[in-house]
């Protein structure tokens, strides 16, 4: 992930999947995630902390991974090689 704000933590491979999952399925639950991914809830929660961390916030504090209120989302910022 460039131009992260945050630290990266252990396994960016998982993150960087991760956050390009959400990215192509915005506003998906943790269980839609762990089903099409073959992996855990706990997992899910875990990986979403990660990738949480590391994509940071902007300078206000507004994080780049809001809060999964009503499923996982990245903010509108975050960009991924097939925006460009």
């Amino acid at each position: 992930i460039i131009g992260a704000a945050g630290t990266k933590g252990r396994s960016p491979w998982r993150c960087q999947q991760l956050a390009l999952y959400i990215a192509e399925h915005p506003g998906a639950s943790g269980a839609t995630i762990a089903d099409d991914l073959g992996l855990s809830p706990a997992t899910i929660r875990s990986m979403t902390t990660h990738l949480r961390r590391w994509l940071g916030a902007d300078g206000n504090g507004v994080a780049y991974m809001p809060p999964a209120t009503h499923g996982y989302r990245l903010d509108e910022r975050v960009v991924t090689d097939v925006d460009l």
